[in-house]
């Protein structure tokens, strides 16, 4: 995600501090853009090992205090590490062994490393451990990745960051990573839950590009209370509450714990939920107490409670069960004892009916009153396994003259748009 490659070498900085305070503003946008924030331009800096900075307004050192400080649009570049940011003020403090310790960023802070980028309303680098403590409002992301939260914290090691949500906020993190062709399935017409839904600033952001059209995009975005990013193993770990979507495919995922594994081109190779576990794929739903990846995804391993439901076809339990991936393959063949197996079979009309907003619009055309269907926004988006259960969540909803009137209508609607 967002490294600083060791420790940060600020002794000699500060040596040379008021010579390096150049007077005059450096621009800086007030705002990053998911994907490509606006460059901030480095002060010249000549000296490998100097911390380089300038501001528009004052300047100083306490010697006696251990203290140095810079007001007014303060830009610095530590050369050695390619290590640009930028803030409205700048504190730095000195230990008793007069080494520079500690640089205090505040106000409108922004920095970048290379293709990785991060602001926020204050940051913290420590000299002795190598950290750079990123928080309030913060906002960090790469080439392919997004994160917002607020508290960041990028560790010694250049690959590792531990990301916080805030007390009434989740994280919110998007990977624009690839997968194969042969494992692509429909994109869904539902919604998740209202309470587990993404903010906004998620449901907006695209997936990567298609390279060479062999791979095409798989949009994964996650809201959690707690991150661990260890690019270097291409690990991922969420905590607290996590949903993850991969858009693409259709993929909603709940759990107590998510860890995903990456591959270098990018690819989703492995998942790994724990608590309370459910994956919901285009007409299937999964669940059980853990739920692993294997095969590089092919194949999903259902532990503890397991459950399997192919709306419309099967309701299979037991204390484990494999299935595949791709939804349209259904169950594997497990030659490990599993306990009692659970299985019904469905009969009769059960083709799942799904009322999104495309065939509300459809409606609308057809002449149903706009009172009418706002009665139904409450469903739309969900997924009913047949016309049954469909009517009875719609005729509550409605007057007896609508029911009379529209009832068939609307079921006949939400079956077609199923059956696309």
């Amino acid at each position: 995600m967002f490294s600083v490659k060791s420790k940060v070498a600020l002794a000699a900085a500060f040596n040379v501090l008021l010579g390096s305070v150049v007077m005059g503003s450096v621009g800086w946008a007030d705002t990053l853009a998911p994907v490509i924030p606006p460059a901030i331009s480095p002060p010249d800096c000549p000296e490998y090992d100097s911390l380089c900075l300038q501001a528009d307004r004052s300047g100083g050192v306490d010697l006696k205090a251990g203290t140095a400080y810079l007001e007014g649009n303060v830009v610095g570049f530590l050369k050695r590490h390619d290590l640009v940011f930028k803030a409205q003020s700048l504190k730095a403090f000195r230990n008793d062994n007069d080494e520079w310790v500690r640089l205090e960023l505040d106000r409108e802070v922004g920095v970048q490393q290379l293709e990785r980028w991060a602001t926020a309303d204050h940051a913290v680098v420590e000299n002795d451990t190598g950290r750079v403590e990123l928080y309030g409002r913060v906002k960090m992301g790469e080439e392919s990745a997004y994160i917002e939260g607020e508290k960041i914290v990028i560790e010694q090691d250049p690959e590792r960051s531990i990301i916080d949500g805030g007390p009434t906020k989740p994280l919110l993190m998007r990977y624009a990573a690839r997968s194969a062709p042969a494992n692509r399935e429909s994109a869904p017409t539902e919604s998740a839950p209202t309470e587990s839904v993404p903010t906004e600033s998620a449901r907006n952001m695209t997936g990567a590009e298609d390279v060479n059209g062999e791979t095409f995009p798989d949009t994964i975005l996650v809201t959690a209370r707690h991150a661990i990013i260890d690019n270097a193993a291409g690990l991922a770990r969420y905590e607290g509450n996590v949903f993850m979507r991969r858009v693409e495919m259709g993929w909603r995922v709940w759990g107590d714990m998510i860890e995903l594994t990456f591959s270098e081109d990018q690819r989703l190779t492995d998942i790994h939920v724990v608590g309370g576990a459910r994956i919901e794929q285009p007409n299937r739903i999964l669940s059980g107490d853990e739920v692993v990846s294997q095969n590089e995804m092919e194949i999903l391993l259902l532990i503890g409670n397991a459950h399997a439901r192919q709306i419309g076809q099967f309701d299979i339990k037991s204390d484990r069960i494999e299935v595949y991936a791709d939804a349209e393959r259904g169950l594997v063949q497990s030659k490990d004892q599993q306990g009692t197996l659970r299985l019904t079979l469905n009969f009769g009309d059960v083709t799942p009916h799904i009322l999104d907003t495309s065939n509300v619009d459809l409606l609308r055309d057809q002449g149903l009153p706009a009172g009418t269907l706002t009665k139904l926004d409450a469903i739309v988006g969900q997924t009913f396994e047949g016309r049954s259960a469909f009517i009875e969540a719609v005729r509550p909803r409605l007057s007896a003259a609508e029911a009379e009137r529209f009832l068939d209508t609307i079921a006949a609607a939400a079956r077609k748009q199923a059956a696309k």
